[in-house]
C-alpha cells in the first residue's frame, strides 16, 4: 500500500 514508499519504493527521494 502508499503509506510508506519513500525508503523501500523511492529511496532516491529519501536521499539513500
Amino acid at each position: 500500500p502508499p503509506t510508506m514508499p519513500i525508503g523501500y519504493e523511492l529511496p532516491r527521494l529519501n536521499g539513500g
